[in-house]
């Protein structure tokens, strides 16, 4: 994957936090990625992007294998 590329799916994928795009989070956040917030909890994608809300997301992901 080239640095362009990845690069356009970061730019997408911040949009999407900032106008809280469900939508796009929904295609760009792969459903085993895990947040951790400010607090160390661990989250997932249906915590932080369910019901239609959107919730701040602060902290680093990692993947759960």
């Amino acid at each position: 994957m080239n640095e362009e590329l990845v690069t356009s799916y970061e730019e997408r994928l911040r949009k999407a936090m900032i106008e809280g795009d469900i939508d796009n989070l929904d295609q760009l956040i792969d459903k085993q990625l895990v947040f951790v917030n400010h607090f160390g909890q661990a989250l997932s994608k249906k915590d932080e992007v369910g019901n239609n809300e959107l919730k701040v997301i602060s902290g680093h992901c990692s993947l759960v294998q």
